[in-house]
């Protein structure tokens, strides 16, 4: 997992206990919205990389090398979430290892972050087939058969009952977090404030003076020595998707985060500047920019963080900032009245 996203690897091995060469289907679930990019058959000292294509083609490749006794995979996606994998020409008593990669979004909730790995195919439902027959008097009865599931033996395999059988697949399973990237502590800070439109008027038309100010402008210098900068402004009329958006640029892309959306571009995709003063831009640079898939929905945070708050005063839930986050932005606020008011660079010193 890193950030918001994750990338799954399954190894899967399919042992020939036979004296002869078998095939091996087997049906296995996936998270339905995730996006398979990876095939990989591991036979012996082979290494076989999958390639992408139209599903009768796919087929038609596979039987042709099953056919010729070749070692060979075929991945097909049933439904959304039910995939089959057959392995042609498993040599007697032969393993071969099969290796499917896939990515997806990391569900959010409330603030908490949650990954699902499916290993179960559950049984369906799956209406029975309809027969319908017709009567042709002399000629005797005519039957005909709709079934509303045609592949349910390819959706519906047969299953160990785990309370008759011992385990015979054996799962493990190991998780690498990161959390995408890393802001750091703040170590120090310059703030300014300022008052852009120091008059007004009210509801009635009278003008007045206005005194408090009404943009905040903030530099931080993080530990790891990341910059992150902040407009925060009541006056200022900007061109943005979002009440709020944050910008974070790194060495292999950036991305711009709203309220409930995110965007991003990857170092591949940004546009070269070209500098020519003399004609418009050739150049749309909103184009590179893809839109982060995702599988939640968003409330208001402030909501969000007073719920999770009483939660853990009434059922004692966990609650994910202690006093001394809140004593650090105290912390924050203060130091940034007093950068403005001396107009310097403050240093921030570590609490706790």
């Amino acid at each position: 997992m890193s950030g918001p996203t994750a990338r799954t690897i399954v190894t899967q091995r399919f042992e020939n206990p036979a004296d002869g060469f078998v095939e091996g289907v087997y049906v296995f679930p996936l998270p339905e919205n995730s996006a398979v990019d990876t095939l990989k058959i591991v036979a012996g000292n082979r290494v076989i990389v999958g390639e992408v294509k139209e599903r009768q083609e796919a087929k038609i490749i596979y039987e042709t090398a099953k056919a010729s006794g070749q070692a060979a995979a075929l991945l097909e996606q049933e439904r959304p979430n039910l995939f089959t994998n057959s392995v042609a020409n498993i040599g007697p008593h032969e393993t071969v290892i099969v290796q499917i990669e896939y990515q997806e979004t990391v569900k959010q909730t409330s603030g908490i972050f949650s990954l699902r790995l499916p290993l179960v195919v559950a049984p369906r439902y799956m209406p029975a087939p309809i027969v319908q027959s017709v009567d042709f008097s002399n000629d005797g009865y005519g039957v005909t058969v709709n079934d509303p599931v045609p592949d349910r033996e390819r959706i519906n395999p047969p299953v160990l009952d785990p309370k008759k059988f011992a385990s015979v697949n054996p799962t493990t399973i190991s998780v690498s977090l990161n959390a995408g990237f890393e802001l750091g502590e703040v170590k120090s800070l310059s703030c300014l404030g300022a008052t852009h439109i120091p008059e007004r008027w009210d509801e009635n038309g009278k003008k007045y003076k206005c005194t408090a100010d009404d943009s905040a402008y903030a530099t931080f210098e993080l530990e790891n020595g990341v910059i992150c900068h902040f407009n925060s402004s009541w006056s200022v009329r900007v061109d943005r998707d979002d009440l709020l958006t944050l910008q974070v640029d790194g060495t292999h892309g950036t991305a711009v985060a709203g309220l409930r959306d995110c965007k991003a571009q990857a170092l591949a995709a940004t546009p070269r500047c070209i500098w020519n003063p003399d004609i418009d831009s050739p150049i749309n640079y909103k184009d590179g920019w893809q839109r982060v898939p995702s599988n939640a929905t968003y409330d208001n945070a402030f909501k969000v963080q007073w719920e999770l708050f009483l939660k853990h005063v009434v059922k004692d839930e966990p609650f994910p900032w202690n006093l001394l986050q809140g004593a650090k932005g105290v912390q924050l606020a203060e130091l940034g009245l007093e950068s403005w008011a001396k107009r310097k660079w403050i240093d921030v010193p570590k609490l706790g």
